[in-house]
Formats: structure tokens, sequence, C-alpha cells
């Protein structure tokens, strides 16, 4: 008869219990009540300045316990400041002595059974608490200085100032990079622009919602956001805002999403795509694939000289999520949000002075006269020839690359030691078959591209 295991209710990872450490430990007892508070033993403080003596057993004893209550030392530095007026002197007296005169006059306070603050002298408050003079010193200095409540300094991450300069200088070397627009999704924006054209919006519509990844060179720049505009402008009459939201990283599983996975899926399936035809055929299966290449704008260069850079916004470019677009009148405006749900920014224009939607004209690309990188020409080059021999040019399947590399590797001329790093470095040949899908990118797009449109 098999025997299985019992069950029970403890977990099986020990749970962490802090207050069994040993410097918890130390810790509570260091700040715990030492022993019974000290009756005053001054006789002559019984007057308005001082009414030490006029305290009861219960009072001192109350005072005492509602200190100790709490053994975290924070909470009782506050307790002192609580009970203590502290304030500069009003005037200083010539002394002949090296003893220099006091930068604080601390006046020390002890509540009474009805809730009144008695003033007492420092021995008799010390007494009571049972605390050094030092500690209730430096516990009011401090917050004379800093005019903050008291924080903890001791323990914590001390490696981390060990190492900051090296990671302040890491983080400066790289933002001294310049950021570039990723060569593979320049033309999505001519995507975008192409299906916002083509959709039929009702008449009852006055606002659109985008909603899509925040990739910066896909969907979340100033090439987007002026295209968008440039469309509002032109757009019905009905339509008056356009909301482009970013939902949080890591939780943007948008609808084609799946598809780019299942496309991505297949295409391993096959060991070598040479042809544009068999990126076209995979695509197929997947949606419907619809042919840019008359239909691709230059809208980079378009909004570059209209619109401000993202430092000379009235907002924060990069951490906003919310982008709304708004048509006032005959002008479009932009206004970003941080958070979702709580809008307090303006709606401001974001074009230079003189400038409006209008002004952003693109210019269409044409077909073959985009110069592909000359190091990425002959790494297809050497790779068709690895792969096909030397008369891979007079093959008629391979048109594509003939014409390719007829019309510009003439025109363009490679230094010799690039080409000699290019043929030595067969492992990373392979890179330039990236280039077809370049290619591809810019002829072809989804009815099902990541981005999903909601009608308001």
């Amino acid at each position: 008869m098999e025997a299985y295991p019992k069950t029970t209710d403890k977990p099986r990872k020990r749970v962490v219990n802090k207050a069994a450490w040993k410097r918890t430990r130390e810790k509570l007892e260091r700040y715990s009540s030492p022993g019974a508070p000290k009756k005053p033993s001054c006789k002559n403080h019984c007057g308005k300045t001082f009414s030490c003596t006029l305290l009861t057993h219960r009072e001192i004893r109350q005072f005492h316990d509602m200190f100790y209550l709490s053994r975290d030392k924070l909470k009782q530095d506050a307790f002192i400041l609580k009970y203590t007026d502290h304030c500069i002197p009003k005037r200083s007296r010539k002394t002949t002595c090296l003893r220099e005169n006091r930068a604080v006059s601390v006046k020390y306070y002890i509540p009474t059974l009805s809730h009144k603050k008695v003033p007492v002298c420092q021995k008799t408050f010390l007494g009571i608490l049972l605390v050094t003079k030092h500690r209730a010193q430096g516990v009011i200095q401090r917050f004379m200085k800093s005019g903050k409540m008291p924080v903890e300094t001791r323990g914590g991450n001390r490696k981390e100032k060990l190492f900051e300069k090296k990671a302040r200088s890491v983080q400066d070397f790289i933002e001294k990079f310049p950021v570039i627009e990723n060569h593979y999704c320049r033309s999505k924006t001519s995507a975008v622009n192409h299906c916002l054209k083509n959709i039929d919006i009702p008449e009852n519509v006055e606002r659109l919602r985008l909603m899509c990844d925040g990739c910066g060179g896909q969907n979340k720049n100033t090439t987007m956001i002026g295209m968008l505009c440039s469309w509002l402008q032109k757009a019905p009459a009905h339509l008056q805002q356009i909301e482009l939201i970013f939902p949080m990283v890591g939780h943007s599983f948008l609808p084609s999403d799946r598809v780019f996975a299942r496309i991505e899926k297949d295409i391993k399936k096959h060991e070598v795509l040479v042809l544009p035809q068999d990126y076209v055929n995979i695509f197929a299966e997947h949606g419907t694939p619809i042919n840019l290449e008359d239909k691709v704008f230059d809208w980079k260069s378009a909004c570059q000289n209209v619109i401000k850079q993202p430092g000379n916004w009235h907002f924060q470019f990069n951490p906003t999520k919310y982008f709304f677009i708004i048509k006032q009148r005959n002008e479009i405006v932009v206004r970003g949000e941080q958070h979702y749900r709580s809008h307090f920014g303006k709606a401001l224009t974001v074009f230079r002075k003189k400038c409006s939607a209008t002004h952003i004209k693109p210019k269409p690309i044409v077909s073959g006269e985009v110069n592909v990188n000359p190091l990425k020409l002959s790494g297809i080059s050497a790779l068709l020839k690895k792969h096909f021999g030397e008369d891979f040019m007079q093959m008629p399947d391979l048109q594509f690359y003939q014409h390719l590399l007829e019309t510009q590797v003439d025109d363009i001329a490679v230094d010799a030691e690039q080409e000699a790093c290019t043929n030595k470095d067969t492992d990373g040949i392979y890179f330039y078959l990236s280039a077809l899908k370049n290619v591809l990118e810019i002829l072809l797009y989804f009815q099902s591209f990541p981005l999903q449109f909601i009608f308001e």
C-alpha cells in the first residue's frame, strides 16, 4: 500500500523572525529601563522657575513608564523633544575662563496627572528618565541644526558610497553615446499613418485612443507625436482629441504580440530564408501584408525642424505615460501625464516659433534611393558567395540581390581593412542576413501592428 506524505499547515521554509535575533534582543535591552526612576533631590525648587519638589510619586512613575513604553531609540528621542523647549540664548556674558557660552538654552518639562507641563531642572528630568546628559543634548542640538525629527543613521548600506564615483562615471560614459532611432523600425510611423487614413471613424466619435508599447524607436518618440498632430489637423471635424497611452513596462500584452510570436516561431523552423517573398509567405499565414513601397514618408526629417526638442517641452517626455493631442480651434496642443488617473498637466504647443502642424509635410521615400550601409552590402555578398558560390549573380532566383548590389556597390568604396575583417569573421557574417528583414519591414506591415484603436 502506498504511503502519502502528511500535509501540515506549517510552511516548508522557515519564516524569518527578526525578534529572535541576538542583535535585536541586545538592541531592545539597551533601550529598556535600567531601574526605578530617581526621586528629585533638589530641595529649593518649588517655585515658578522649577517645580521639582511638587511632583508626586505617581507622576514621576507615569512619566518614566511613558518614556520606556517603546524601546525604539527614535521614538525615545522624539519623546525627549516633545517635553523640552530649546532656543538660542538671548544674551551672552563675558567670562574670564576658557569655557565658552552655551549655544543652546533648554527648558525641561514633566506632565502632571492633570495634563499640565511643569518646569523642572535638568538633573530631575534626566534622573527620572535615567538617560545621560550627552544623549539629551545631542538630540536637541541635531534637531536645532537640521530642523527635522531624528533619523537612524547607524548601519545601512555602507558599501554604496564606496563605489558611488565609479557607478556615476559609468553612467556618464553611457550617456555620452548619441541616441539614434533604431534602424529596423523607422517605417512604423508611415504604417500608422496609412492605417489612420484608411479607417472609418463614426461621426459620434470625438476621441481616438491608441494603446501601444513604450519602445522609444517605434512609438514613443517625437516623430510619432508629430505625425499624429499632422493627421489630427486634417482629420474630420468631429474628432477633437487623440490619446496615446503607454502601459506599464512588462504589462503591455497586446493582441498583436501573439501574431509576432507565431511568426518568429515559424521563421525558426526554416534553416535558410533567401528571398523576400519567403518572408512574405510566412507573414501571410498569420495576417494580411500590405505593400507600403510607395507609401513610406520621411516623417523624421519633416518633424525635425517643426517640433521642439523633448528637453524644451513643457513636461518631461521620458516618464510620461499618457499623451493627449488636442485640437483647439485651429491649433494642435499636447498634454503629458505621468499617471493614468490623475491629470494635472497643461495643454500647450510643442511646435517651434511660427510653426504649426500644417508645416509638417513629409516627402515620400522612393524605393531604390535609400543607401544601404556598405558593411551590410559586403556582408550579404560574402554570405551569398559562401552559400551559392562565386557565380551567384548569374542565378535568376537572386535578381533581388543582383539589382541591390549592382546599383550601390559600384558607387560605394569600402575600405580594405573593413573587408578583411568582414571576410575573416565567418561567424559574425550571418548578422548581415538581418538586412533582408530590414528591407521587408520598410516595405510591409501588418493590419495587426502593435497599436490598439479604441473609439469613444
